[in-house]
């Protein structure tokens, strides 16, 4: 019908010039008057009976969405971090010397205990015989007391049977009981160097055991630093081991989030396209100077099928429930209005009304409003470009 009215409007006030003849100009401007009067009248007809079609046509059937009012609504938030092992350690010896052997190499697996190196220890075999040849010594200096003190005493207890018969002076008592007291005394002394050389001998064992590097839990080898050979100093690192099959997660969490995060219990980490559950394990107590955020641990719960690595970025995700009153609605509701508000079609007593909001958050398929909205209004969920405030509609679906 517009388009009608277009082609009239064109046709009655366009005109050309075309240099011709006075009496050709005369018969066609007769011939365009007749043409427009033909072309108004057509028109008028149109008119009369789109207006009596319109008036007898059905109104628009649209869908809605009855709206519920919330106070509160939940958003997700996305931390960045990054995947370390729980245990990583650079291994070497308490105290120098030569390389012997290296047992294993460069992504290894080992298991607790296992030997991974060993010094030179031939001055240490030497000084373990010396201390074993201490400690037979000093058993047989035991033994020896043991025996003197064994006659000592019984030396001592004839003379006490003795001294009462009169049989005996009381200074050969005397003497007697001296001898006891000293053979007594020789025991002791000979029970502490005994003591002493077993210690003597144990410490050569300990340090004898230090010549062998072993993994101090279930890992992988994750560098070596020397070849057999080489003399090392003490503390030197020899091989660097990492702990296998567990991993943690290192996420900055904003100081304002660290309720909620202790309040949650399941998080969700993104691992080069893989998906892993984590749970909170501890916070470390101090914020770190650079970011102004608490850094907080999590264990993850990797699938067998999932090879993760440390040192990998991650994204943990996780819901928050933030205070507010408002509305959910359709992203597909919404039509775009000025100075960032939105539009929203809400049909009253069968007819179009339009309603200002403002975007609050936006999910991935709705968002949460609010605005010129109550509690029960039908919010037209989708199609809103092709209605006007004031249309008539009914609502086929709730």
């Amino acid at each position: 019908m517009y388009s009608l009215i277009t082609l009239f409007s064109s046709l009655t006030l366009f005109k050309v010039w075309i240099p011709m003849p006075l009496y050709r100009l005369k018969r066609l401007s007769l011939f365009r008057d007749c043409t427009s009067l033909a072309l108004y009248t057509v028109l008028m007809v149109v008119l009369t009976l789109g207006v009596s079609l319109g008036a007898d046509a059905e109104p628009l059937s649209v869908n809605a969405l009855t709206l519920k009012k919330t106070d509160s609504y939940t958003v997700n938030r996305k931390y960045g971090g990054q995947l370390f092992h729980k245990r990583d350690s650079e291994l070497g010896f308490q105290f120098g010397g030569s390389v012997t052997q290296l047992l294993v190499d460069e992504g290894d697996h080992v298991e607790r205990n296992q030997l991974l190196a060993r010094l030179d220890d031939r001055h240490l075999q030497a000084r373990l015989e010396q201390a074993k040849a201490s400690v037979k010594r000093t058993v047989a200096s035991l033994d020896m007391a043991k025996i003197e003190n064994k006659f000592s005493n019984s030396t001592w207890r004839r003379h006490q049977d003795l001294i009462k018969k009169g049989h005996t002076s009381v200074q050969k008592l005397d003497e007697v009981s001296y001898q006891l007291d000293r053979s007594a005394a020789a025991l002791i002394v000979a029970e502490t160097q005994l003591s002493e050389a077993l210690a003597n001998q144990r410490a050569v064992e300990v340090d004898l055991d230090k010549t062998m590097l072993r993994a101090p839990y279930a890992g992988i080898i994750q560098s070596r630093h020397v070849d057999e050979g080489a003399v090392v100093s003490a503390g030197r690192p020899i091989l660097g081991i990492v702990e296998s099959g567990v991993l943690e997660a290192r996420v900055g969490i904003p100081l304002s989030m660290v309720e909620q995060v202790r309040s949650a219990k399941v998080f969700s980490f993104t691992i080069d396209n893989n998906t892993v559950v984590g749970t909170l394990g501890k916070f470390l107590p101090r914020v770190d100077e650079t970011t102004g955020t608490v850094t907080a641990l999590f264990d993850l719960e990797q699938e067998p099928s999932q090879i993760l690595f440390a040192g990998a970025l991650t994204e943990m995700e996780m819901q928050v429930k933030v205070a507010g009153e408002g509305f959910w609605v359709p992203l597909s509701a919404l039509s775009e209005s000025q100075r960032g508000l939105w539009n929203l079609m809400v049909v009253k007593n069968s007819t179009v009304e339009s309603r200002l909001v403002e975007v609050i958050y936006s999910g991935e398929n709705s968002v949460f409003v609010r605005g010129t909205l109550n509690e029960g209004d039908q919010v037209i969920r989708g199609g809103v470009s092709r209605l006007v405030a004031g249309q008539a509609v009914a609502v086929i679906g709730s």
